[in-house]
């Protein structure tokens, strides 16, 4: 969390349209978290913003929202997604 932010205000912070989309795309709409076979609908900054991690594809991945908490919740788990890599990269093109 940014220094004065509130929780609520963080939960308002849009990731760009097409750098969601983009993130969808490469996790094929799926959660990211190992064995977890939900949809992903969340966007996870892998360095939080807080960080200076910033809204790219390089530093966001798809969770579930039971999973996203979890990542902030656990600090285990921020280590793992902060090494966090794409099992594949999707060519794709936006017009």
């Amino acid at each position: 969390m940014i220094e004065g932010e509130s929780l609520s205000e963080m939960k308002l912070e849009v990731v760009a349209k097409d750098v969601y989309f983009q993130v969808h795309l490469r996790d094929a709409g799926m959660c990211q978290r190992p064995k977890c076979k939900h949809e992903g609908t969340e966007c996870h900054h892998k360095i939080f913003r807080s960080h200076r991690g910033g809204n790219t594809l390089e530093n966001l991945v798809l969770l579930c929202q039971e999973h996203h908490e979890e990542a902030h919740e656990h600090q285990e788990w921020r280590a793992f997604w902060e090494q966090w890599q794409p099992k594949k990269y999707v060519d794709y093109i936006i017009y």
